[in-house]
């Protein structure tokens, strides 16, 4: 079996965004969420915006003109203003501030996935003020099943594991936020291997459960938009507390009984 390995980089930086790039993907993830709130507990929605409000505190109000075309958040001008000014302080925005808001620039990787981590925990924790912890994480991840549901678009669809792997080799190269080994189980399957991961360490002041719920658990249904008939099996990651994730991507239309490999097989890798 033929694996590839790539290696975490503390400085690494990535250009595939914007500033306004990330700002605007943060809120239409948060206006989705806030449109969820409505819909399944419309009586709750202003206390959770008020728990969200309070979890900023003081923030910054910088310049930064934003065209918004976001139904919900328009309602509430205040909670607006701070989620975008959150965003940027969490991005480190004083960093980027002398580039142009529309051009795409180097930006650091660990500013980039705080920006995104972070703020997501502002939306968790809210449901904890609400409903029981188990109801909160359920509702979450139902939210995120949503949000990946809605974001596909077949026209980005793959035909095979081979393209798979091609897409997850870049990411990691792309990235640099791994230690990770990848590479090809048997022709319908992949796999990868994390016993480094960035997005475990920026989190790891917060709650594993909550962790795995914000920033892990969305890549089974995210794992649907390369094809719907791909489906991952995980049996653990370093965001709950074990020495390495085991990613296994298998193609179901040629693999009609999916078994992931031992506990053994991933010690040895």
């Amino acid at each position: 079996m033929e694996l590839t390995s790539y290696t975490y980089n503390e400085k690494a930086t990535i250009n595939l965004f914007s500033v306004q790039d990330i700002v605007k993907e943060r809120l239409s993830s948060f206006e989705m969420f806030l449109k969820q709130i409505r819909g399944d507990i419309p009586n709750s929605i202003d206390d959770i915006i008020d728990n969200i409000l309070l979890q900023y505190g003081e923030t910054e109000d910088y310049e930064f003109p934003l065209e918004t075309e976001y139904e919900l958040l328009k309602e509430y001008p205040e909670l607006l203003d701070k989620s975008k000014s959150t965003i940027l302080s969490l991005l480190n925005y004083s960093k980027y501030q002398n580039n142009p808001i529309d051009e795409k620039i180097e930006v650091n990787v660990s500013d980039v996935i705080r920006s995104d981590m972070f703020f997501r925990h502002y939306q968790i924790n809210s449901l904890l003020t609400i409903m029981s912890r188990e109801k909160a994480i359920k509702f979450y991840k139902d939210f995120l099943d949503h949000l990946i549901q809605q974001r596909r678009d077949p026209k980005d669809y793959i035909d095979n594991i081979d393209e798979s792997l091609k897409g997850s080799k870049n990411f990691f190269k792309t990235w640099q936020a791994h230690d990770a080994i990848v590479g090809k189980l048997d022709e319908n399957s992949m796999i990868a291997k994390i016993t480094r991961c960035r997005w475990a360490e920026i989190m790891k002041e917060f709650d594993s459960e909550l962790n795995y719920t914000v920033a892990c658990y969305g890549d089974f249904e995210a794992t649907k938009d390369d094809n719907p008939n791909f489906t991952l099996i995980r049996t653990q990651t370093l965001m709950q507390g074990a020495e390495y994730c085991n990613f296994c991507y298998s193609d179901t239309r040629f693999k009609k009984e999916v078994k992931p490999p031992s506990i053994e097989f991933w010690d040895s890798l």
